[in-house]
């Protein structure tokens, strides 16, 4: 009767530890599943060998760290937010303009850093776009890359002054929590549409070259031969080529310089001109030429009128 007694206690108390094995082995799952991807460990069982029908050991073996580089935007974890800005007006100028989308972690613990990215798409030629994220008042700004334009207390801003289509831009942002409850991370976007024109800009450099007779007679016309080149990549409008008439010769205009209008000229191209002088006495003179190039109408009518 004794042993009878022995051996009841013995299964009460073998009894209760299966209870508190089921209890143990339902928090821990219940723990792991609560806790979705973010903590997506996995349990591993044991068996002693040496002892027969003995309880299995389960051990929570916790996985590796989530990269700070990337948020998987198909996980359970994630939160997702879109705001697409578009063009007004019809053809051309209507249509999207610039998407912005929002990855977030969906849940964070005081004081460890939290990821979230902005993902800004243009889908057409935009200017002035301007990105505001407003941060939780339960939550301290870390890092963000690239870093913001300005910070203005909770108020992150990042500025583009143009985007053209396909030039997409990744932001990515670390927070850290500072408090319990509901956070939230806010942004706004602006964006106008931006119309260009370009054109090519050059400088034109002219070069000149003059030869003549080394000696002439009193009385006699003697004559030059100026060229002037254009050594720029930008052409040359209405170059005229200017010359002093030195002392002791004449020009037939009786002017004391005379101007030859040579046109345009190229890239590389070059024009001659002649110019014919008298000696009135004896001596020794000598000219230099000189190339001028001419502005034209600054502002040129560049469409005949309607």
């Amino acid at each position: 009767m004794k042993k009878l007694l022995i051996q009841l206690q013995q299964i009460r108390i073998f009894g209760a530890g299966l209870v508190i094995v089921v209890l143990m082995t339902s928090c821990v799952s219940r723990y792991d599943n609560s806790m979705g991807n973010r903590w997506a460990g996995k349990i591993e069982q044991r068996r002693d060998s040496t002892r027969t029908g003995a309880v299995p050991e389960r051990r929570y073996v916790a996985p590796a760290p989530l990269p700070a580089a990337a948020l998987p935007a198909a996980a359970a974890t994630v939160q997702r937010s879109v705001v697409t800005t578009h063009q007004s007006g019809h053809g051309l100028h209507s249509g999207e303009l610039v998407k912005v989308e929002q990855l977030a972690q969906a849940r964070g613990a005081i004081g460890a850093d939290m990821l979230t990215e902005f993902i800004v798409t243009p889908y057409a030629h935009a200017g002035e776009v301007i990105l505001n994220v407003y941060l939780s008042d339960k939550a301290s700004f870390v890092r963000a890359e690239p870093p913001p334009t300005s910070v203005s207390g909770r108020k992150l801003t990042w500025t583009w002054f143009e985007l053209t289509e396909g030039d997409v831009q990744n932001i990515k942002i670390s927070l850290r929590p500072t408090g319990q409850g509901t956070h939230r991370t806010c942004y706004t976007i602006h964006a106008l549409p931006m119309g260009c024109v370009s054109y090519e800009v050059g400088s034109a450099s002219l070069a000149i070259e003059k030869s003549g007779p080394a000696s002439a007679g009193v009385g006699e016309p003697i004559s030059y031969n100026i060229i002037v080149r254009n050594m720029g990549n930008q052409a040359a409008d209405n170059v005229v080529i200017t010359d002093d008439v030195p002392s002791g010769m004449s020009h037939q205009s009786g002017q004391s310089q005379v101007s030859m209008p040579v046109g345009s000229l190229g890239p590389g191209e070059s024009k001659s001109a002649s110019l014919t002088l008298s000696a009135n006495r004896a001596g020794t003179s000598s000219t230099k030429p000189r190339p001028v190039h001419r502005t034209p109408d600054p502002f040129p009518r560049l469409l005949p009128p309607a």
